[in-house]
């Protein structure tokens, strides 16, 4: 009955789908049907404004003007009492689709997926067009690649997000976006640890740059005031330590220029030195008492800078490695 063959057809949503099929009568009537998955059983295909069914001779063909992914499937064409299967794929043309995204206000958000064709594309937000502005920026990359980010986010910016070919309105893909209030404790941050955290919140992880400085030697030397003249703070009333004392905050390192930099908390809180170009660091000024030894070296690394303070008034000339390190540290704890 049919004297051409049947092979699996392939097309992109938006195109013009065919299917031909060759009788050997002209005489033979030939009628076209597509499985109901959904109701198991087959339905009878007509003329619409979308469908044209056509013959010239013993030749058929049906056309689909504007093919979607719901027209994939399987077609039955029935020529007299014989019928053949015809198995048709219809690619999503934007694809992976646009997915729902929930995030906070103030993180910046984007949407991006890939056309299988360029293409000129829209964006639309609950059915208005979207334009590139300071609020919006719309990226093509490499020509099928489509992004917008949406920078920073409100709660304003709630809503439905869709992508659409220019002059094809039905080939859309559509996300969800739901944006949650900050919460007051992110609110009630300084303005640098409040722009750590979105950042943080936005990548998943947060690049922090951190230097130790050891500050070592044996007890009364002079390490916390030297550590006090670094912060450019008081040493009149300079008390022995007792374990470890932390300074953090109150030193930055231009990771570029090398520069070490001693200002206050609040110098430190302006947004010129909150960026990745400076390294935070902390000043650990050790007690020098030879009972605290042990317990130091839960702390010491040697991914670390050491200051090493001395008293160069005493002598030296029996301070080797044996007398200060080997026989002091086996005293630790003793008579």
């Amino acid at each position: 009955m049919f004297t051409s063959s049947f092979e699996q057809i392939y097309c992109i949503e938006g195109e013009k789908l065919l299917l031909k099929c060759s009788v050997y009568s002209d005489s033979i009537d030939v009628k076209w049907f597509k499985d109901n998955l959904k109701q198991y059983k087959h339905e009878k295909i007509e003329r619409n404004k979308n469908i044209s069914i056509d013959s010239d001779g013993k030749d058929h063909v049906m056309t689909i003007q504007n093919a979607k992914v719901t027209d994939s499937g399987q077609y039955i064409i029935i020529a007299g009492n014989v019928r053949k299967q015809l198995s048709v794929t219809v690619e999503a043309f934007f694809k992976p689709p646009l997915k729902d995204k929930t995030i906070m206000e103030g993180v910046e958000v984007s949407f991006e997926c890939e056309a299988e064709k360029p293409f000129p594309v829209a964006w639309f937000k609950d059915n208005i067009l979207v334009n590139d502005s300071s609020k919006f920026k719309i990226e093509t990359l490499q020509n099928k690649v489509h992004k917008l980010t949406i920078r920073p986010t409100s709660i304003k910016d709630k809503g439905k997000y869709r992508i659409q070919m220019k002059d094809k309105s039905d080939i859309t893909c559509c996300a969800d976006l739901d944006v949650k209030e900050m919460p007051d404790a992110v609110k009630q941050m300084s303005e640098h640890d409040r722009n750590m955290f979105l950042k943080a919140a936005q990548s998943g992880t947060a690049v922090r740059y951190y230097i130790r400085i050891m500050i070592v030697g044996e007890s009364g030397v002079g390490k916390t005031c030297l550590l006090r003249r670094l912060m450019n703070e008081n040493i009149g009333d300079v008390r022995s330590t007792d374990g470890i004392n932390i300074e953090v905050k109150q030193c930055k390192i231009n990771r570029q220029t090398q520069k070490w930099i001693f200002t206050s908390d609040e110098e430190f809180s302006k947004t010129a030195y909150q960026n990745e170009d400076f390294a935070d660091c902390g000043f650990w000024d050790f007690a020098g008492q030879k009972e605290f030894y042990a317990t130091h070296q839960t702390f010491l690394s040697t991914n670390a800078i050491y200051l090493l303070v001395v008293d160069i008034s005493k002598d030296f000339a029996d301070k080797t490695h044996k007398k200060m390190i080997e026989d002091e540290f086996d005293k630790v704890g003793g008579n």
